[in-house]
């Protein structure tokens, strides 16, 4: 079962705009790291990533140590694959989101009907209800006698 964070805007109360998170490990972050960080608008771990990578790079080059580099490398991979989801719901939270559930579900289809079905019924505001023939009938009193 995967754990799904589901993320809401903080200005509005409409179930539609939620966000679904995976919290699990991320097999093609692991693969393509900086191509997932893209992807998931993650820009600032997207830009330490790849100085990171440079870095190690050059290091690897500078010392004739690649293996040693392309290992530190695929840790930055495994670390991207492991954290990339906590990233994103933090980058949600920055940007306004708060958490309204935390569901555990085999995919997001499950994740997505276990949170819909348990949302409460919509609240309709009184002024959207047309309340007009209750209130001609609380302007009578019970003494008024019918047709006068």
């Amino acid at each position: 079962m995967t754990r799904y964070v589901v993320l809401t805007p903080g200005n509005t109360a409409r179930p539609d705009s939620a966000t679904f998170v995976a919290d699990r490990f991320r097999w093609l972050a692991l693969i393509f790291p900086l191509i997932w960080l893209l992807v998931h608008r993650l820009w600032l771990a997207s830009a330490a990533y790849f100085i990171a990578v440079g870095a190690l790079t050059l290091a690897g080059r500078l010392t004739g140590e690649m293996l040693a580099a392309q290992l530190a490398v695929l840790t930055l991979g495994l670390a991207v694959a492991l954290e990339g989801p906590a990233w994103r719901i933090a980058k949600l939270r920055r940007r306004g989101f708060r958490e309204s559930a935390t569901l555990y579900a085999d995919s997001l289809e499950e994740a997505e009907i276990q949170y819909f079905s348990n949302l409460p019924a919509p609240i309709v505001p009184e002024s959207a209800v047309d309340n007009s023939h209750l209130r001609r009938m609380a302007a009578k009193s019970l003494l008024d006698v019918p047709g006068a």
